[in-house]
């Protein structure tokens, strides 16, 4: 995990005190950073006020955050999803005035992290140009799209 740190440039790792615009900036800074390190992001909670609802603190979890329980065992699932209790974090905040910062930040992981994989995984997967319109010319001509990808 320290060589994949040590590889990015200071201002890509997130820390105490870095300012946003929005807190959608925010979470792609996060996202962007979870992708390079070879994990996947998830909203754990934000904290809204007021009548209107205005957000004012989110915090955003690794994937594999918490323990989660199943009424199916392991071993008849097909695809088990395991959750490792990862304390890796950030949580951000609206100052007063209107910028989010970063609050508390925990970037230690209790699993393996691999970057080589990170294209792999569910948020991180992306579609060419090129391969949504093969899709579409395909789905135009009737081709089923088990067919069209091979």
């Amino acid at each position: 995990m320290e060589s994949v740190l040590e590889e990015q440039n200071i201002e890509d790792v997130p820390k105490v005190g870095m300012c946003f615009g929005t807190i959608e900036d925010a979470n792609q800074f996060y996202q962007n950073y979870a992708k390079r390190v070879g994990f996947v992001t998830k909203i754990r909670f934000t904290r809204r006020v007021g009548k209107d609802k205005v957000p004012k603190n989110q915090m955003i979890t690794c994937n594999r955050e918490g323990k989660r329980k199943s009424r199916v065992s392991p071993i008849e699932k097909t695809n088990p999803r395991t959750n490792y209790n990862c304390p890796a974090r950030i949580s951000i905040r609206l100052n007063k005035e209107g910028l989010w910062i970063i609050s508390k930040v925990c970037l230690d992981h209790s699993h393996p992290c691999d970057p080589e994989m990170a294209k792999l995984l569910t948020r991180n997967r992306e579609m060419t140009m090129h391969m949504c319109r093969v899709i579409e010319r395909n789905d135009e001509a009737g081709v089923r799209p088990r067919v069209s990808l091979i």
